[in-house]
């Protein structure tokens, strides 16, 4: 019988896609203080539904986000003052939505703080039915050169 080969890869292949079954960064990490391009990749939608928005909290101490438009979706921005501090992506059309066999990007960039530590972006993944909550974290690691002590003589 050749069934059980079969079978046994069909069980790694969706073992394989659960691991893959969360909204991600691309860059998990940056360096702290500099312009960061945060893609977040949607790898599928919510148990079979397609995806129809993608809402992000920025967390705070990343500054300036500005995302990227994606073509038939619209952008809404809310902001505490001039900060930003969520952005949405809503398909604009039942064209536009992002059925659960694909994959997609979105895009933000923005500065990283001046410290290093982990910035935890709040993401709800919003589908034709239901919805999936994820938590995206970025490792700010240390500004390029702050390690290296500078020595006058």
């Amino acid at each position: 019988m050749k069934t059980l080969p079969v079978l046994a890869a069909i069980g790694v292949a969706a073992i394989a896609a659960t691991a893959q079954a969360h909204v991600t960064l691309e860059l998990p990490q940056a360096p702290a203080a500099t312009s960061y391009r945060a893609v977040f990749r949607v790898g599928h939608g919510c148990d079979g539904a397609a995806t129809t928005a993608l809402q992000i909290d920025i967390p705070p101490g990343f500054r300036n986000a500005k995302p990227m438009p994606k073509a038939g979706w619209t952008l809404s921005l809310a902001r505490n003052g001039d900060a930003v501090t969520r952005i949405t992506w809503r398909a604009a059309s039942r064209d536009a939505w992002l059925d659960s066999a694909y994959y997609d990007e979105f895009v933000l960039r923005g500065q990283t703080p001046d410290a290093r530590g982990t910035l935890t972006f709040a993401v709800l993944q919003q589908c034709d039915k239901g919805q999936a909550e994820w938590q995206t974290p970025l490792e700010v690691l240390p500004a390029a050169g702050a390690a290296t002590e500078h020595h006058h003589h």
